[in-house]
């Protein structure tokens, strides 16, 4: 597991907040009003904890308001400026978001990092406000002007052939250009565009107009066109955001209405829906006529005011009113009801069973995480089960337990104790961990009372890592008891903590009990197994110590290992370090194997490149026996 998740007390909420007068009253729950220039209403924050797979976050803006930036921190230590006033600096938030002036805006927080419990949110946003005129998006074309009671050559600008501003170019007969369809914004020029669409003649007569971007709030185009002098002309517009709607003129000369040769000018409109961000397309068919001029396609939309800072909440980063006036609020973060993160926090989870004889199914409310990159579980302190690994399979909240022949694992009996069910981790990377003494398998196969619990650190060891004791380790798992009978009445029990590098160029960690250990132990590195999805690992590590074939329950040598590791189930070990009598915690390096090919002698050895998933395990050698130590979960880290 990685420590940084524990450790983070910046839960990742993606608020927009706005300003909040400081003499504003506190509101309750998961909504917050959202304030512009200190005392303006502009919209709302909705906080969502009630999913199980996202914490969500919602800025809904109000009628005529739209988001620009949002930029946000959760935790106590708010980015500030320097100076004898301090202020938070929005820019140095860890997320941060330009917005093209949109209504609304949604963050899908992972659980994986959020900090339950009263935390404090530091948020602010740049908020646009509508205005009555209109602005220009993008426009093919020039408007044009009028000189000398005529208008100038509107159609020089687009693929007209040796038109000039006082003449017209070639006819569509002597040539007709190419041109770009879809006509992309942005990416192609005026002159890529038709001058001509001539029905007749079948040239541009369906143009494509591609742009990117969004109208929050709609938008207006316009066509400008010229019919020519003869035929009854029909364009038809249509597309993203536009009803379809159809336009006609006839061509005629009107003196002092069209260019040189008094071609009238039309000027058509059609309003577009509001549109969210992506690429959006229009179409300008014409669908009749002999022929006409282009003078510009337009769009249009509400222009939006300079953007204004923004901030929620009702309280004040300075106290005392110096300063800016910028402020934040503290929401109660939960975990969501009834799913089986809940359970994790409040101590409870499901009933559990088997169906048939060759199945244990587990279900929980909500989902488990079903990727784990170590598809099996070990099921310890059962006498019927022993500790083979068992293939399972999960699918949503659903995880079913499959015992096969040749794991020699046949399911729970009436009577038997599980004292260990490993490797199920829900999304957030917490294990199930069955509470001390053992669960009983029941009449009907149905085994009651579990509880789960978060594989957090341990109490004893909490403040040692807030101080930051362990931060050049990035990852940890717990170490518990995990089998043997004492033979010393006076032995209280123990559990640890191995924190270790997830990258090295060797296994470099730190191991450290609660009590001190009454008797050497060995530290191991064992891996799962030579049948197991992860028996390349489990070969590295017997190749630098040695081998014990689960069958026979007995070492083995390399040249018996090439033999039966396909059928017997053979682990590979390496012991590498000892915890000596009344030590309690040691830096450990694998430099050195001390059951290199089953010799004592001590041999330096170096690790073999690649991705390791094996278990750390401490055990004894000589009597009187108190018992093992493993991790929870199998360690999971890269020799480079």
């Amino acid at each position: 597991m990685k420590i940084k998740k524990l450790l983070s007390k910046i839960g990742i909420i993606a608020i927009l907040v706005s300003v909040f007068p400081f003499w504003a009253i506190a509101e309750d729950g998961g909504n917050q009003t959202l304030y512009a220039g200190k005392d303006t209403p502009v919209g709302e924050i909705i906080i969502d904890d009630s999913s199980f797979d996202y914490l969500y976050v919602t800025y809904e803006l109000d009628e005529g308001y739209c988001l620009l930036e949002t930029h946000l921190h959760i935790g106590e230590d708010t980015p500030m400026a320097g100076g004898k006033i301090k202020n938070p600096v929005p820019g140095q938030f860890e997320y941060s978001e330009e917005h093209d002036c949109v209504s609304s805006y949604t963050y899908e927080i992972p659980w994986d990092g959020v900090d339950f419990g009263e935390t404090r949110v530091a948020a602010h946003a740049v908020v646009g406000e509508v205005q009555e005129e209109l602005c220009e998006v993008w426009q093919i074309g020039d408007k044009e002007e009028i000189i000398d009671v005529a208008y100038t050559n509107y159609a020089d600008e687009f693929n007209w052939p040796n038109a000039t501003s006082d003449k017209p170019g070639d006819s569509l007969v002597i040539e007709e250009p190419p041109f770009q369809n879809p006509f992309i914004v942005g990416l192609h020029e005026s002159s890529d565009f038709p001058w001509n669409s001539n029905f007749d003649r079948g040239y541009a007569i369906d143009i494509n107009v591609e742009w990117e971007g969004s109208l929050p709030f709609g938008g207006i185009l316009t066509v400008s066109w010229a019919p020519g002098a003869s035929a009854l002309e029909e364009k038809v517009v249509s597309g993203d955001g536009i009803t379809s709607k159809t336009f006609t003129a006839h061509g005629a000369k009107v003196t002092g209405e069209g260019w040189f040769n008094n071609w009238k000018l039309y000027k058509n409109q059609v309003e577009v829906d509001q549109l969210s961000y992506g690429t959006h397309t229009i179409n300008l068919a014409h669908t009749k006529g002999d022929g006409t001029a282009w003078d510009y396609v337009r769009l249009e939309a509400p222009c939006i005011s300079k953007g204004e800072t923004a901030w929620a909440g009702n309280i004040r980063f300075n106290e005392n009113e110096k300063g800016n006036w910028a402020t934040y609020f503290t929401y109660d973060i939960q975990a969501p009801a009834n799913s089986l993160l809940s359970a994790i926090y409040d101590g409870n989870c499901d009933t559990f069973g088997t169906n048939a004889d060759e199945t244990l199914t587990f279900t929980f409310t909500d989902n488990v995480n079903c990727t784990r990159t170590y598809p099996h579980v070990i099921m310890s302190g059962v006498s019927a089960i022993g500790t083979g690994p068992l293939i399972w399979t999960c699918e949503n909240n659903v995880v079913t337990i499959t015992s096969t022949g040749r794991f020699n694992n046949p399911r729970p009996k009436i009577g038997d104790i599980v004292t260990g069910f490993n490797y199920i981790k829900d999304l957030l990377g917490n294990s199930v961990i069955v509470p001390q003494g053992g669960i009983e398998v029941t009449a009907g196969n149905v085994v009651t009372n579990l509880s789960c619990f978060a594989n957090e650190f341990p109490s004893w060891i909490s403040s040692r890592v807030a101080d930051g004791e362990f931060d050049e380790y990035d990852s940890y798992e717990n170490l518990v008891l995990t089998e043997g009978i004492s033979t010393d009445p006076t032995y209280v029990g123990n559990e640890g903590v191995i924190f270790y590098k997830s990258n090295s160029n060797t296994f470099e960690g730190y191991a450290v009990f609660k009590n001190e250990v009454p008797q050497l132990l060995q530290i191991k590195l064992e891996g799962l197994g030579s049948i197991q999805p992860e028996s390349e690992s489990n070969e590295w590590i017997g190749l630098i110590g040695s081998w014990w074939d689960t069958v026979i329950k007995g070492n083995i040598g390399y040249t018996t290992y090439l033999t039966v590791k396909d059928q017997n189930n053979v682990l590979g070990y390496v012991i590498f370090d000892q915890l000596l009598t009344n030590q309690k915690e040691k830096v450990i390096s694998l430099t050195t194997s001390y059951n290199y090919q089953g010799t004592p002698t001590p041999t330096l050895v170096n690790m073999t490149k690649g991705n390791y998933i094996v278990n750390f395990v401490l055990t004894e050698n000589v009597s009187p026996w108190r018992g093992a130590f493993t991790s929870v979960n199998p360690l999971e880290f890269t020799i480079e």
